[in-house]
């Protein structure tokens, strides 16, 4: 296929099925929930651009427009408790719709860190099952920054860990992270910090720059909880050291 001026169009990327699948979990009173986020505004278009996307209309996302985006996005924001099923369906088939946007080739959406770590947190409250399709996702975000790409990486750690994966998965998804890590450059030597905490946090201000400080704090609190769980594990001492090795690198 060509576009005006003989340039050949960019295939469009398929929706993921594990996105799919998790938005045939959503009932007709979630979709309206989501499509009405916005306090209302523009309702009608916002379903019916998710039901395009339910049924795999990948030019949706191609790119994702303000209809739906505003309120996928605002969806994104919602804190549920851990036992609200129906909030995490939605904040789940929210974030990977995102995601996936921000994975298009050419796309001018930004591929936030944010959206990850609370799409691996409602994961693994209601769709475990689904692990391998956002660890697939995570692995093929396009980064601008090297900052981003540890994020994604991490990402792909704390998947593995919440669903048990075995320690050499364990191993070398945080291998990758911290050669990644490597790869940014450090900022101007500040204050040394006596507390380990305020050093962690400041290893991943650094590495996440820009970045709002709830998403950071996020990240932070994900991973020491990993390295606790760890740690409790005799098999799994040394992945807890990789995860100290990251923050103190």
């Amino acid at each position: 296929m060509r576009v005006k001026g003989g340039k050949r169009a960019r295939p469009l990327q398929p929706i993921p099925e594990w996105i799919l699948r998790v938005g045939s979990r959503l009932t007709p009173d979630d979709l309206d929930i989501i499509a009405g986020a916005d306090y209302g505004t523009d309702a009608a278009a916002h379903r019916r651009a998710l039901d395009a996307i339910l049924r795999g209309d990948a030019s949706v996302v191609a790119p994702l427009a303000w209809i739906p985006r505003e309120v996928l996005q605002l969806t994104r924001n919602e804190r549920p408790a851990p036992s609200d099923t129906r909030s995490h369906l939605r904040r789940l088939f929210a974030c990977g719709v995102l995601l996936h946007a921000s994975a298009q080739p050419g796309s001018r959406a930004e591929a936030v860190a944010g959206d990850a770590i609370v799409a691996i947190r409602s994961l693994l409250q209601v769709a475990r099952e689904e692990a391998g399709g956002l660890v697939a996702l995570l692995e093929k975000m396009p980064s601008v920054h090297a900052e981003e790409s540890v994020f994604f990486a991490l990402g792909v750690f704390l998947l593995l860990e919440g669903v048990g994966a075995d320690v050499p998965q364990l191993l070398a998804s945080m291998d990758t992270a911290i050669a990644l890590a490597g790869q940014v450059e450090p900022e101007e030597p500040g204050r040394a910090s006596r507390r380990r905490k305020n050093e962690v946090r400041q290893r991943y201000r650094r590495l996440g720059r820009g970045a709002p400080g709830a998403q950071l704090d996020s990240w932070i609190g994900a991973l020491d909880k990993a390295q606790a769980r760890c740690r409790l594990d005799p098999a799994r001492q040394e992945v807890a050291a990789r995860i100290e090795l990251l923050a103190t690198l």
